[in-house]
């Protein structure tokens, strides 16, 4: 059986075309086309600027939403686990897939396969202040942003005029979703949430108070 054939398995891309993710996503972070995350609606997540067509366009090789899933899969994953497994071992994967019942000499092409991915992770993807900006997510009490929900309606006045505005919806939790370890071992969430409305200018005073922040940090 073929790793990629095992529907179960998180890490199963091939392992050039996952080299190959690893590559565009270096050059996307260069290019500033994608922002990394830690602790920010995901214990590790990413954020594209780049829209499919454009993406294709650069990368003809590449299918998208193939190029997305082992992004959101298996990287940001493997960037996690790097931080909070640095030995690249991992006698618990070995032992997983053993109680599967998958014979040896894949257990064994399957484990090499991923200690190779997570190196080539760590060599390629270097994160000047990745494990600062995790522990301190991971280490504060503070809620962390969960997600972001909006509306767009429009409020209609007795004389018939209509005003467009945003309900906008602010998700913060205690303690975000990693999918470096199973979810039994997380334990329970605290959500709080916060959901008003607001205008075109309202959105403009947000923005700009937001860059005041960002200046300060």
């Amino acid at each position: 059986m073929k790793i990629e054939q095992m529907g179960s398995y998180r890490f199963s891309s091939p392992y050039d075309m996952f080299k190959q993710c690893v590559d565009v996503t270096k050059k996307l972070l260069e290019q500033k086309r994608m922002m990394i995350l830690f602790g920010c609606t995901q214990s590790v997540n990413f954020s594209l600027y780049i829209t499919k067509e454009k993406f294709e366009e650069e990368y003809p090789e590449l299918d998208f939403e193939k190029f997305k899933r082992i992004l959101f899969d298996e990287i940001a994953v493997i960037i996690e686990q790097n931080i909070v497994m640095p030995e690249f071992e991992e006698p618990s994967l070995k032992d997983y897939l053993k109680n599967a019942e998958i014979e040896d000499t894949v257990v064994s092409d399957m484990l090499k396969e991923k200690k190779d991915k997570r190196e080539y992770v760590f060599e390629t993807l270097y994160i000047e202040d990745a494990v600062s900006r995790y522990n301190f997510k991971n280490s504060t009490l503070s809620n962390k942003l969960s997600d972001i929900n909006f509306e767009i309606n429009k409020f209609i006045f007795p004389n018939h005029d209509e005003m467009a505005y945003a309900s906008i919806e602010f998700i913060s939790v205690d303690k975000l979703n990693t999918r470096a370890v199973p979810s039994f071992l997380e334990g329970k969430r605290n959500y709080e949430k916060s959901k008003f409305v607001c205008d075109k200018y309202d959105i403009d005073y947000i923005i700009k108070q937001l860059q005041k922040i960002k200046e300060k940090l």
